[in-house]
């Protein structure tokens, strides 16, 4: 009986059920359904098993998402820097710097604002892990102890919620001092360029408010008369 190779699972437990509902150990079904299932199994093509199509179906974990279309957004940002570094925030609970992330610190300008911002997304995951603008009064400052280290202040975005950024104290780590000094030369330059675009913005709303207080004394002579 047990030598018979590939013999019907159905017969087997035919005959053990004719030994009785209750009399047959469930030891002994276990050792029986193990040898015809091996049996069975030896006669398959693993190869078959191995290239065979999934049917399987599952349905997404989170629901109601949407693919959102960001190229118009990005049209309008335009890289003028980019350069490999570490990027590291200083916690304050632990009074050390810690790792924000590895990748690509770029220096854009955003066509609707005319002004430049630093962003780095982590190489890995994509995730956005600075995004802040280049203060017109946020020097650079050399990192005790490394030439190829810059620390500044800056107000990030990359958490932002409903639009509030957050002040961080951020260093930048890059992989020698000749590339460290390449960047600073490049942040100071585009530092420059943001600080006259803001003094333009601040004339021009200096402009409109002055605009604004004449039409105001124009309509009050009008009621006076």
């Amino acid at each position: 009986f047990f030598s018979a190779r590939g013999a019907d699972i159905g017969v087997a437990l035919s005959f053990l059920g004719n030994l009785g509902a209750f009399s047959v150990p469930i030891c002994v079904v276990s050792v029986v359904w193990k040898y015809f299932d091996k049996s069975g199994m030896s006669e398959l093509k693993m190869s078959e098993v191995r290239n065979a199509d999934s049917t399987a179906e599952f349905a997404p974990v989170v629901q109601g998402l949407k693919e959102v279309d960001n190229a118009a957004a990005l049209a309008k940002i335009k890289t003028v820097y980019e350069q490999r570094c570490l990027l590291y925030f200083f916690a304050k609970e632990k009074s050390a710097w810690i790792t924000r992330g590895k990748g690509n610190i770029r220096l854009q300008k955003h066509e609707d604002s005319s002004l430049y911002q630093m962003v780095l997304y982590e190489e890995k995951t994509f995730k956005l892990r600075l995004c802040a603008i280049i203060h017109p009064t946020a020097k650079l400052s050399a990192n005790e102890g490394s030439d190829r280290t810059w620390t500044f202040a800056c107000t990030d975005f990359s958490e932002a919620e409903e639009g509030k950024g957050v002040i961080q104290s951020c260093a930048i780590k890059f992989r020698n001092s000749e590339i460290a000094d390449k960047f600073k030369a490049e942040y100071e330059k585009y530092q420059e360029m943001n600080k006259k675009s803001s003094s333009k913005k601040t004339e021009k709303k200096e402009e409109a408010k002055k605009e604004e207080v004449k039409q105001e004394a124009k309509k009050e002579d009008k009621t006076a008369k």
